[in-house]
């Protein structure tokens, strides 16, 4: 298998790579950088507390996970990210919850 870079964006930290197969088949490969995401998720899911009012917010919006580009595109493609009852259930499943910050269901 032959792997190319074929882009790098530097602000949003994503490299894209082409795969090539020996029979010639592709595929495209998406890859980012996330340093520091676990860090700042850690920090925020820590100051999170149950009922907490946030000030200049209403109260039926709150932030519940930090996702990174290439998991949003996963969604997008997978048909999850535009279906509000299949973005929940994503969300409270316990394989993804290193993205969440808040506690609780969503």
């Amino acid at each position: 298998m032959s792997k190319r870079l074929i882009s790098r964006d530097p602000v949003r930290r994503v490299s894209t790579y082409l795969d090539i197969e020996p029979d010639g088949s592709f595929a495209f490969t998406e890859v980012q950088d996330v340093r520091g995401l676990q860090t700042r998720i850690s920090e925020e899911a820590n100051d999170w507390k149950p009922r907490q009012r946030r000030p200049h917010t209403q109260d039926h919006m709150r932030h519940v996970a930090e996702l990174p580009l290439v998991v949003v595109h996963r969604l997008m493609r997978e048909g999850i990210w535009g279906d509000p009852e299949r973005m929940k259930r994503w969300l409270n499943d316990s394989d993804y919850r290193d993205f969440r910050i808040a506690g609780g269901k969503v």
